[in-house]
């Protein structure tokens, strides 16, 4: 996805799994961004609270397509226990 115009609001906030896959079928680039973002910073404030270095070169249409992924194969939850779930695992 490209970078988001500047004519689109954008959420920060935890997103459902439902929200994640519906904003990749609507090419929702400004949103599928922002939350990449919220993703690096998580990731990056994990490692911080962990000492580890996980996930350090991924791009942000990377980290949209994993948590993409964790949503469809576990639909029910939100973004942040996905987040954490593919923190863990470490991919």
């Amino acid at each position: 996805f490209s970078l988001p115009s500047l004519g689109y609001a954008v959420n920060f906030g935890s997103f459902s799994c439902g929200q994640i896959i519906d904003f990749e079928r609507d090419n929702n680039n400004a949103q599928m961004y922002a939350i990449s973002l919220w993703f690096a910073g998580y990731i990056e404030g994990r490692n911080i609270e962990t000492g580890e270095n996980k996930f350090i070169a991924a791009d942000p249409e990377e980290l949209y397509a994993l948590l993409e992924k964790e949503c469809r194969e576990t639909p029910a939850f939100n973004s942040s226990y996905i987040a954490s779930r593919i923190y863990s695992r470490g991919y």
